[in-house]
């Protein structure tokens, strides 16, 4: 992910297929965000954020105010 040092947020383009996705930080489960109730605002430990559509998106993620952003892009 890009970090960007005005805003303090992640971004990243990337291709996903179906399924679901965390936010893990440094490789592993110890810190790990979803989203418990699926309304874009991340939860330590929370529920996988689901992927209804194979694509590409543009992923943004705000660790300090724990929020993101899924945008499909095709």
């Amino acid at each position: 992910m890009d970090f960007n040092p005005v805003t303090n947020t992640y971004s990243i383009i990337m291709h996903l297929k179906v399924g679901e996705f965390k936010f893990r930080l440094n490789h592993d489960w110890g810190t790990n965000y979803g989203d418990n109730g699926n309304d874009l605002s991340l939860d330590n430990g929370g529920s996988n954020i689901p992927v209804a559509n194979e694509g590409d998106y543009y992923i943004t993620t705000d660790f300090n105010g724990l929020t993101y952003t899924v945008t499909q892009l095709n």
